[in-house]
């Protein structure tokens, strides 16, 4: 229980690294270089992210064949993020 603890709190803190407004930014500029448009970013969602992640974004986008993709952007301190779509 103390481990599983920790590990919520180092997450937690790791999390107030980098503000809302940041986090928002890095999940855009992910989808954009790799050719999505009118993208929407809502609520982190780590349940969804690899083990090594430490952000999470939800999005809602057009993917780059045009046609509607949500999903999710994962990345963490030392990695660079990935898109999970739904």
């Amino acid at each position: 229980m103390l481990g599983a603890l920790l590990v919520v709190m180092s997450v937690s803190n790791v999390s107030a690294c980098e503000s809302d407004a940041a986090q928002n930014e890095t999940a855009s500029h992910t989808l954009e270089v790799f050719g999505f448009s009118s993208i929407q970013i809502s609520r982190a969602n780590m349940f969804r992210c690899g083990q090594g992640d430490a952000f999470a974004r939800e999005f809602h986008a057009v993917g780059p064949s045009g046609k509607s993709a949500s999903g999710v952007v994962c990345w963490g301190i030392t990695s660079n993020p990935t898109i999970r779509p739904d």
